[in-house]
């Protein structure tokens, strides 16, 4: 398969490798994996009739699973992902809509997609860098993001991670995305006791 086109985003010591080794570690090769599937299946269309967007941003999207249902879809979706090993892993198809880089300095100008969606991304990052990720989500997107982020209600999975680096409740969460997008309302979405809390979806407001 061909090598991505995109640059590599710079390697830190004190972020986690998202290799090869940290997949088979966690046994996490998505695309093998009947239920992460069928979990993005789900997810886009939640993000497509809870939307209705012509374009998608998939911020930390792994193997391309969730860009690669919205595409199927119609829907003109492209993928923002750190791991060179993750990338490599999605079809040529998919991979050609994906970069590398860092969702701290995403490389789009404002405004350049309808939704900007994450899954499971929020929660690895480094806690002084969640409110400049959180503002760079919703500098590119116009009209709606998606957040489903890893919180402290998720009792069965948020200590198994060691990646899991930020560590916030539901209502911590609303109050981070009310301080820091004054400008967008955030409410919470589908969530299922003790596995998966913190669906967050935030609208941006009519300006004037």
């Amino acid at each position: 398969m061909a090598e991505p086109t995109a640059e590599r985003a710079p390697a830190s010591e004190d972020c986690p490798r998202y290799d090869e080794s940290y997949y088979r570690a966690n046994r996490n090769n998505y695309r093998d994996r009947l239920e992460f599937r069928l979990a993005n299946l789900w997810r886009a269309a939640y993000i497509r009739l809870g939307f209705h967007p012509e374009s998608v941003l998939d911020v930390g999207g792994g193997m391309g699973l969730l860009v690669e249902r919205l595409l199927g879809w119609g829907t003109a979706a492209k993928g923002l992902e750190l791991s060179h090993y993750a990338i490599c892993q999605a079809p040529d198809d998919v991979r050609c809509c994906f970069v590398q880089g860092s969702l701290v300095d995403l490389p789009y100008g404002d405004g350049s997609f309808d939704v900007v969606a994450s899954v499971n991304v929020m929660e690895h990052m480094d806690p002084a860098e969640v409110a400049r990720a959180v503002a760079e989500c919703a500098r590119v997107a116009r009209r709606g993001i998606y957040h489903e982020i890893t919180v402290l209600e998720d009792v069965t999975v948020i200590h198994r991670d060691p990646t899991h680096r930020t560590k916030l409740s539901v209502p911590e969460w609303l109050r981070l995305f009310e301080d820091q997008l004054p400008q967008w309302d955030a409410r919470r979405g589908l969530w299922f006791p003790r596995y998966k809390n913190g669906i967050f979806l935030l609208t941006r407001r009519p300006e004037g």
